[in-house]
């Protein structure tokens, strides 16, 4: 088996690790707050809401666990720092796009199940499925660099992340509200909204000097006995 196979396998493991904690998190987000009226509507709204969110964040939580515990356990197997590095951004690719499909798996046949149609985040839509693929791929971005930032700086790169993850929340959080509320937004997002292709390109231009970046940490990286 080649070394980026056996990355891939190790990843895959880490990966659908960190997809099942963001899936009982959303369900019990779900049951916590969409279960206070005690409809079975809200709480699969507020259940599929939580799992895009989730989606979007455990990209940087991953970089953050890698850079101090994963990477160190991969080299230790034998593992080039190039097919890390791959595993790596293969991590960043399929936790999102596996929790955004369960998402909409789960709205349709909610839909087709019970006739509910009102989603706070409906996956179906252009508009929250691109505001989904730039923000992750900036998030998760910033993820690269601030997973090496912990390994490098230690706790003090801990606290840039814990500042980073606030600011991110909060502002992933009220972009989605006021996407799915309806509100506006101000007029140069509104113009980037409603034309994707640049939104989508600058997000790949984020996400590419930043993995150049982390690629280079990567390959300064200490193998501790």
């Amino acid at each position: 088996m080649s070394g980026v196979k056996r990355s891939i396998r190790y990843w895959n493991w880490i990966g659908f690790r960190v997809i099942g904690l963001a899936i009982a998190f959303a369900v019990a987000y779900g049951i916590l707050f969409g279960g206070m009226d005690g409809s079975l509507e809200e709480m699969l709204r507020m259940g599929s809401y939580y799992m895009v969110i989730f989606g979007m964040l455990m990209g940087i939580a991953i970089q953050v666990s890698a850079a101090q515990c994963y990477l160190q356990q991969c080299f230790s197997m034998g593992c080039k720092r190039k097919d890390a590095f791959i595993g790596l951004q293969y991590t960043n690719l399929l936790i999102p796009v596996v929790l955004y499909l369960l998402a909409f798996v789960i709205q349709r046949i909610s839909e087709n199940a019970v006739g509910f149609y009102d989603w706070n985040m409906d996956t179906s839509k252009r508009s929250i499925l691109l505001m989904y693929i730039v923000g992750t791929l900036i998030i998760e971005g910033v993820g690269n660099i601030v997973g090496m930032f912990c390994f490098r700086f230690g706790k003090a790169g801990l606290v840039i992340f814990l500042i980073l993850m606030l600011g991110l929340c909060g502002g992933v959080g009220a972009s989605f509200v006021m996407l799915c509320n309806g509100d506006s937004f101000p007029k140069a997002a509104a113009v980037l909204l409603g034309n994707g292709s640049i939104l989508i390109v600058a997000a790949i231009l984020v996400y590419v000097v930043c993995s150049f970046l982390q690629y280079r940490m990567i390959q300064k990286y200490e193998i501790h006995a």
